[in-house]
C-alpha cells in the first residue's frame, strides 16, 4: 500500500517546524514554544531577537512581522504572543505589544496596540471586533452550538455607504451652535459660539460623518459657514461607516467585566487581622486600552484629617484619567501634540466625585481597590468613570477632559483648545453624541451660576500658593481647586468648620485658568443645610479681571469630635457678612 502523500507532507511540515524553532532558540535565542508553526517567509526580529516571545501551540501564517526594536528612536524592547493563536498572513506586530492567549488576528492587520486574551482583530491598526472565544492548537475556533456568528464576515467587516448632504451639514451645525443664518456667515467671534463650542462642534461632526478634520483645516475657518465648506469635508464625498455589532457591544461589557475587583484580595474587616500587614501599594496601571485598576493601602500619605485625603484621591483619579488616555493615543504625555507640533495638555472641565457615606469612613491601613474605565467623544472629548471601594467606603467619580495648548507662549490666560491625532481611534469605545455629563457642562458654561444667582451671600480673597496650587506645566491644578474651595469656605463658617465636618461629595465645573501670580475671588451664592448634609454654590473668579474660572456644589457631613466645636454661631456669620459689604464698597470705590 503506498503511503498516503498528504500524510508525508503533513510529516515534513512537522519536522520542519520543529528545526526552525530549535533554529531560532539556539542560534538567535528567541523563546519560543513547544508545538509552534512558524512559516518560513516569517520574519521575526533579527536586531534584537532575544525579545522574541511566542507560546505554544501558535500559528505564525506567512509574511507576518514580528518587530522587537525601533531603529528610528533607538528602542529594543519585548514583544509577546501568547498560547494557542493565530497570526494571519501578512500581519505586522509592532514592538512592545503584548498578544493574548487563544488569540486571532486577520490578515494584513497591523498591531500597535496590546491585544486580551480569547479575543478577535483585525484591521490596520487592529480594533478588537469579537471577545470571549475559545481556541485549540493553533488558533483553531471552538464553535458552540449556539455560536451563529460567521467568522468570516467577522473579519471582513462589510461597510455601508452614506453620503455627506451639505444642506444637512449646515442644519447640523446650526442644531449644534443654536445660531441663525446670519451668523453662519460672520466672523465665529463675533457670534455667541465660544472655544468649548467651536470643540464640540469639531467632534460632532467627526463622529457623525465619520472623518477627520486637520488641525489647519480648522484653524483657518473663520466663519460656520466655511466649516461647513472645508476640503477635507467636501473630499468626503462618499464616507464609509460599520454600525455597531454585537460583538462591539460585547468587548465593550468583557472590559466593564474586567472592572469588577473579583481578582483582587477581598479586604479584611477591621475586626479580623487587625494586626495583619496590609496589601502593598501597587498603584495603577492600564491592563487594556480604555481599562485600568489598581489596589492601595491607605496609610499615612493617603490620609487627612484621620480619613481618606481628598487631594490624594483627585491627584490619584486624574493620574488614573491621564493614564488610560496617554495609553490609548500610544505616546508619553510630554509627546501628545497637535497636527501642527504644540504640545497639548490634558484640560478637565468636569469633576464630579461622591461618597456613600463620606471620607472619614476610610480608615488607616484599609485596602481601597481602584477601576476604572475610558470612553471618548471624537478625538478631543474625554471621560472617565472610576470607582473606588473599601470595606466601609464606596466613592464614584467621573471627569471630562478635553486638550488646551498656550495661545501666547507662557500665558495661562491665553490657553486654546486643540485635538491630538488618534493612532488607533477603535481601541476605546466612543459615544455617538455628547453625554448628559458633557451637555451639563455646556449648559452650565453658557449660564454660570454667577449669573444664575448674582446674590452673594460670602466674599473672600485668595492668594495663590504656587507650590501647592501649580502642576508640573505651570498651570493651576485642577486638584487644587477643591482646596481652595474648602479653605476659603472654612473662613465663611468658622475655624474648625473642616475638622468638624467631612467631604462626602463635589460637582465641580472649570472655566479657565490664571497666572501663578493672580488673586482668587471665592464668593457663595447659596447654602442649604438639613441636620447631616451641608449643602453649597460656591463660584472662583480672577481678581483681574473678574473672569469666571470655575464653580463648585459641595457637600459636607457632620462628624462630632470631642474638643471641636460645632456650634458655629451667628456672630461668625454677622462678621462673614460685614466683611463680604466691605469688600463690596471696596470694589465700588475703585471703579468709581
Amino acid at each position: 500500500m503506498k503511503y498516503p502523500i498528504h500524510k508525508f507532507r503533513n510529516n515534513a511540515y512537522h519536522y520542519s517546524a520543529a528545526l526552525r524553532r530549535v533554529f531560532l532558540r539556539k542560534f538567535y535565542g528567541m523563546k519560543i514554544g513547544d508545538n509552534t508553526r512558524i512559516s518560513k517567509t516569517a520574519r521575526l526580529d533579527r536586531t534584537n531577537p532575544k525579545g522574541v516571545h511566542i507560546g505554544d501551540n501558535t500559528s505564525i501564517a506567512y509574511n507576518v512581522v514580528v518587530l522587537t526594536h525601533d531603529f528610528v528612536n533607538g528602542v529594543h524592547v519585548d514583544t509577546f504572543i501568547g498560547d494557542n493563536c493565530f497570526i494571519g498572513g501578512g500581519s505586522t506586530i509592532l514592538p512592545g505589544v503584548r498578544v493574548g492567549d487563544n488569540c486571532v488576528i486577520g490578515a494584513a492587520s497591523v498591531v500597535m496596540n496590546d491585544i486580551p486574551s480569547n479575543t478577535v482583530a483585525a484591521g490596520n491598526p487592529a480594533r478588537l471586533i469579537r471577545s470571549g472565544i475559545t481556541t485549540k492548537e493553533y488558533g483553531i475556533l471552538v464553535k458552540n452550538e449556539d455560536d451563529q456568528l460567521d467568522t468570516h464576515t467577522d473579519l471582513v467587516n462589510t461597510p455601508k455607504e452614506i453620503r455627506i448632504d451639505e444642506q444637512a451639514l449646515v442644519d447640523f451645525i446650526k442644531s449644534e451652535t443654536a445660531v441663525d443664518d446670519t451668523s453662519m456667515n460672520i466672523p465665529v467671534a463675533q457670534t455667541s459660539v465660544d472655544s468649548f463650542a467651536l470643540i464640540s462642534l469639531r467632534s460632532a461632526i467627526e463622529t457623525k460623518f465619520n472623518l477627520v478634520i486637520p488641525d489647519i483645516e480648522w484653524i483657518n475657518a473663520k466663519s460656520l459657514a466655511e466649516i461647513a465648506s472645508l476640503p477635507s469635508i467636501r473630499q468626503a464625498g462618499k464616507i464609509t461607516t460599520r454600525p455597531e455589532t454585537q460583538t462591539d457591544k460585547q468587548t465593550q461589557t468583557d472590559a466593564i467585566r474586567l472592572l469588577q475587583p473579583v481578582s483582587a484580595k477581598a479586604p479584611k474587616p477591621q475586626s479580623e487581622g487587625a494586626n495583619e500587614p496590609t496589601e502593598p501599594l501597587q498603584g495603577i496601571r492600564v491592563i487594556q486600552p480604555g481599562v485600568a485598576t489598581g489596589t492601595y493601602s491607605i496609610d499615612m500619605p493617603q490620609m487627612a484629617l484621620s480619613g481618606l485625603s481628598e487631594s490624594w484621591m483627585l491627584k490619584e483619579a486624574g493620574n488614573t484619567h491621564w493614564k488610560m488616555i496617554a495609553d490609548f493615543l500610544g505616546q508619553n504625555s510630554s509627546a501628545i501634540s497637535d497636527d501642527a507640533g504644540d504640545r497639548l495638555y490634558a484640560t478637565f472641565t468636569r469633576l464630579s466625585w461622591r461618597a456613600s457615606s463620606h471620607l472619614r469612613n476610610v480608615k488607616e491601613n484599609d485596602s481601597l481597590h481602584t477601576s476604572a474605565t475610558l470612553k471618548r467623544y471624537g478625538a478631543s472629548f474625554f471621560f472617565s468613570e472610576q470607582q473606588l471601594q473599601t470595606t466601609s467606603e464606596k466613592i464614584d467619580i467621573t471627569m471630562m477632559s478635553t486638550f488646551a495648548k498656550h495661545g501666547e507662549r507662557g500665558s495661562n490666560t491665553s490657553l486654546s483648545k486643540g485635538a491630538p491625532t488618534l493612532r488607533n481611534p477603535d481601541a476605546i469605545p466612543a459615544y455617538d453624541e455628547l453625554p448628559e455629563f458633557g451637555v451639563q457642562y455646556r449648559a452650565a458654561r453658557a449660564a454660570p451660576v454667577a449669573d444664575a444667582m448674582p446674590d452673594t451671600l460670602f466674599e473672600t480673597e485668595y492668594n495663590l500658593l504656587s507650590p501647592h496650587d501649580i502642576n508640573g506645566v505651570g498651570l493651576l491644578y485642577f486638584a487644587a481647586y477643591p482646596m481652595i474651595f474648602d479653605l476659603c469656605l472654612e473662613e465663611y463658617e468658622g475655624t474648625g468648620f473642616n475638622l468638624a465636618h467631612s467631604s462626602v461629595g463635589k460637582d465641580l465645573y472649570y472655566f479657565a485658568n490664571a497666572e501663578p501670580t493672580e488673586t482668587l475671588v471665592f464668593r457663595i451664592h447659596r447654602e442649604s443645610k438639613s441636620d447631616e448634609i451641608f449643602e453649597y454654590t460656591c463660584s472662583l473668579s480672577r481678581k483681574s479681571d473678574n473672569q469666571l474660572m470655575a464653580q463648585v456644589t459641595s457637600y459636607k457631613a457632620i462628624i462630632p469630635q470631642r474638643g471641636v466645636e460645632n456650634n458655629f454661631t451667628p456672630l461668625r456669620r454677622n462678621l462673614a457678612a460685614a466683611k463680604t459689604a466691605v469688600n463690596s464698597e471696596t470694589r465700588k470705590t475703585a471703579a468709581s
